[in-house]
């Protein structure tokens, strides 16, 4: 009877040590993935000569200009510490996303791998210091919307057209311009692609093309003016338009499908025109209260 007890025994505290073991590993796998997610979420440029901020305001001299029409305590957040390994890994990750959305572009200027590094690190540089500026006007109750917030936000725009001129020239700047005014809809028509092709009904490059060109318009009809949303189009005109070449099967899908749009997934058509719908509601309704 002793070694049944026995085999029990060792039985039970193996049982035991495992589930000791299996707690530990995804304490310790979920501690991890909490570090890289807040380190994720502090990411930091590498400071530079050219930064712009001190922690995640702005610098003396670009906040003195904010704050003449400010109001707040004039307070700047402190820079939150960062794992330096983790900071590279997220810069080497921003820069495998920006290289595939900018590919087709890196392709047709025929760039080199340096010219290509080194618009990606502008790129990123100039993402950084946008999102920098929006901070710091939130932390002294500036809204971006502001005159001096828009002052800042066009000074980011500027630096970065300029840091890419002096590398591609400013011919290529042209191209640079129009394929980022058509990235929304490259990538929406890209989604919806994806969506057609496990539906049996995949997008020819042509098709591809046609419709990216035909919504990309509608969304900049002035190159030289703002970009419309998605929300804002006369889907109506674009849908008789792609109707024209479009099967019965991919037009099904593509007037009536809520395909994935830009900003990660996050807006689409559909989405985007429930939004337009209720800021023109809020804007209808503030008027009224006004009168």
């Amino acid at each position: 009877m002793r070694k049944p007890i026995i085999f029990v025994g060792v039985a039970a505290l193996a049982a035991i040590g495992l589930a000791w073991y299996f707690k530990r590993e995804r304490n310790a796998s979920a501690q991890e993935t909490n570090r890289l997610s807040r380190e994720l979420a502090a990411f930091q440029r590498p400071t530079g000569d050219g930064q712009r901020l001190a922690g995640v305001g702005l610098s003396s001299g670009v906040r003195d200009q904010t704050q003449a029409g400010k109001t707040g305590t004039g307070d700047v957040p402190a820079k939150p510490k960062s794992d330096p390994a983790v900071l590279a890994r997220a810069h080497a990750y921003q820069k495998i996303v920006e290289s595939v959305r900018y590919g087709a572009l890196f392709r047709a200027l025929g760039l080199s791998s340096t010219q290509i590094d080194q618009f990606l690190d502008n790129k990123l540089r100039s993402e950084a210091d946008n999102v920098d500026v929006l901070t710091s006007l939130r932390a002294e109750g500036v809204a971006a919307s502001d005159p001096g917030g828009q002052m800042l936000l066009k000074e980011v725009s500027d630096e970065y057209s300029a840091a890419q001129a002096a590398l591609l020239g400013a011919d290529a700047m042209t191209q640079v311009s129009q394929y980022e005014r058509s990235m929304p809809a490259r990538e929406y028509i890209d989604n919806l692609d994806g969506e057609a092709t496990l539906e049996g009904a995949p997008l020819s490059p042509d098709q591809k093309a046609t419709l990216t060109a035909l919504i990309a318009q509608a969304m900049n009809p002035d190159s030289a003016g703002p970009s419309h949303s998605l929300g804002d189009l006369d889907w109506a005109a674009i849908d008789a338009e792609a109707h024209a070449f479009l099967s019965p099967a991919q037009f099904e899908l593509f007037a009536g499908t809520e395909a994935p749009g830009p900003g990660n997934g996050v807006t689409s058509r559909f989405f985007e025109q429930m939004t337009s719908l209720i800021q023109a509601g809020a804007r209808a309704d503030s008027s009224a209260a006004n009168h």
